[in-house]
């Protein structure tokens, strides 16, 4: 595991490596991901998302304006509720908070834990996009959630 010291002071330790990631824990970190790679929870991903639904518009594309409708409502609801996908996929990432072990991965499990330690959007994203970036180059080629690659 790696130990990563957050901006709010709190010590994580996190699997880096996917041999020691438990396989438990796998499939909330796919729902997690997945998730988040079809909402848009940030001004600039709600601003991109709105120029394609523009664009699907003017292109008479009327299933992509439908299917990006209901993932934009979906997004709404989800900023509406403080539902953070990505945020989650960092916590399941976590073995470790502060010396004490994360073993709620529930969704309401990690909202706290997530609440209680506070890492910022940049500390979630480098932490997972570096165990992704890790698992798709690892000897086994094992890979993690979306970054499936061929054996």
């Amino acid at each position: 595991m790696q130990t990563k010291t957050l901006q709010s002071g709190h010590v994580v330790k996190y699997y880096n490596d996917f041999e020691e990631f438990p396989v438990g824990r796998r499939p909330y970190l796919t729902r997690y991901l997945s998730e988040a790679s079809e909402l848009s929870l940030t001004p600039d991903q709600l601003t991109q998302t709105l120029g394609a639904l523009m664009q699907y518009n003017l292109a008479g594309d009327s299933a992509s304006v439908a299917t990006g409708l209901q993932n934009l409502y979906l997004s709404v609801s989800a900023i509406q509720e403080g539902y953070e996908p990505d945020a989650l996929a960092f916590g399941v990432l976590l073995g470790e908070a502060d010396g004490k072990p994360v073993d709620d991965i529930t969704a309401e499990g990690l909202k706290q834990l997530l609440e209680t330690i506070k890492p910022t959007y940049a500390e979630c994203h480098e932490i997972v996009d570096a165990v992704k970036k890790n698992s798709i180059f690892n000897e086994n080629r094992i890979s993690l959630a979306l970054n499936e690659t061929e054996v």
